[in-house]
């Protein structure tokens, strides 16, 4: 019996301290009714999981107007967890927080606005809100912010400002931010170019699990931008942000397989990943996946598919495809006066491209010894 006294000691504790919080709930304020509510919800301290009794607790102190009760019952209704899924009402509780200057319900009332969930779509709103739980120091809200002023979406845009923000999100970790100040850093966008602190900025956002900075991180060591090249750890950086799901790691994937670049040269798995991301409209891809169809590279040679994805590519106006369908022409065209009995005379038109790119050639040369 005696070993087994530590072990019911410590149940009638737990019992004890689930009931004396239930008690002080009850009676309690809207903060300790909140308080309960979230060991209900996260099942911690002793409590089972329990999204139905979080409800029943959030709402009692949602209705004393208390803003943590709001923005957390906003949730449940968000994620449907203890409630039907109801975009309008969580909007609505979020925007009540927020009135009372709660930087989480701030943020949350931006993303309404700014997503259209819950309410109409209004960027100028999202802005706003976005701008309050950023002054509160609330760092997602100041990344959002950010790319407000980067992208001009309802406000005028404003690098020198989208980067402070940036910097100070990065400052808290949040990945995007980390991301976004590389590419502010790599192009000179609102701050002084320098690729070096570019790529170490992209190597944090990565290390946080950003997939879009692990795309850019093979990028950097393909082309040597910030860093020494190494086609091997673009090859490598390239596949974690393809597991990830990231769309254009896909088509540099694949181009890697194509080219045996920091990996063996594999024209199947070409195939496969020009395919994925040509689905997904990466432009480069649609001109890859044709020219695989084309020679039959890694899939039955089809010269009907080939030209879909070519024209694709062509029309959404990719110069590798342009100049490829230009070439291809100009070849059958030989090819037809070849096989009449003798060789095609280039009509004026195709001369007068000739012409053209001559020139430009040799405009570029002069430029190049000009510069030197």
């Amino acid at each position: 019996m005696k070993k087994f006294l530590p072990v019911i000691c410590l149940v009638v504790m737990l019992t004890s301290c689930q009931q004396i919080s239930k008690w002080r709930a009850q009676w309690g304020s809207a903060s300790q009714q909140t308080a309960l509510g979230i060991k209900c919800e996260e099942g911690i301290d002793g409590f089972d999981q329990d999204y139905d009794e979080a409800v029943k607790w959030y709402q009692q102190a949602a209705d004393q107007n208390y803003p943590e009760a709001q923005y957390r019952l906003g949730l449940m209704y968000q994620s449907g967890h203890g409630l039907p899924v109801d975009d309008g009402a969580a909007a609505e509780l979020f925007k009540k927080a927020a009135d009372q200057d709660y930087a989480p319900g701030q943020y949350e009332w931006a993303e309404a606005n700014y997503n259209g969930k819950g309410v109409t779509r209004n960027f100028s709103n999202a802005a706003k809100a976005y701008k309050q739980a950023a002054d509160n120091g609330y760092p997602e809200a100041q990344y959002k912010l950010g790319l407000m002023y980067y992208h001009g979406e309802g406000l005028r845009t404003n690098m020198v400002e989208a980067v402070k923000l940036f910097k100070a999100a990065a400052e808290k970790n949040v990945a995007g931010a980390l991301y976004y100040m590389g590419v502010c850093l790599a192009d000179g966008l609102g701050i002084k170019e320098d690729k070096s602190k570019a790529f170490g900025y992209f190597t944090k956002a990565a290390e946080a699990g950003d997939a879009t900075a692990m795309n850019k991180l093979g990028e950097c060591y393909e082309n040597g931008n910030g860093v020494l090249e190494n086609h091997a750890k673009a090859f490598s950086y390239y596949k974690q942000a393809a597991e990830k799901g990231n769309v254009d790691s896909y088509y540099n994937l694949g181009a890697c397989y194509y080219y045996g670049q920091g990996t063996e040269k594999n024209v199947n798995k070409a195939f496969k990943y020009f395919q994925k991301a040509a689905e997904l409209d990466v432009v480069a891809a649609e001109f890859y996946l044709g020219v695989c169809y084309f020679q039959g590279e890694g899939v039955k040679k089809d010269e009907k598919e080939a030209m879909k994805w070519l024209n694709k590519a062509a029309g959404e106006g990719d110069l590798d495809a342009i100049q490829f369908l230009g070439e291809l022409e100009t070849y059958k065209k030989r090819l037809d006066a070849w096989n009449n009995g003798g060789l095609i005379d280039l009509d004026e038109e195709e001369r007068q491209k000739q012409r053209e790119e001559r020139e430009r050639r040799m405009e570029m040369e002069t430029v190049v010894r000009t510069d030197y």
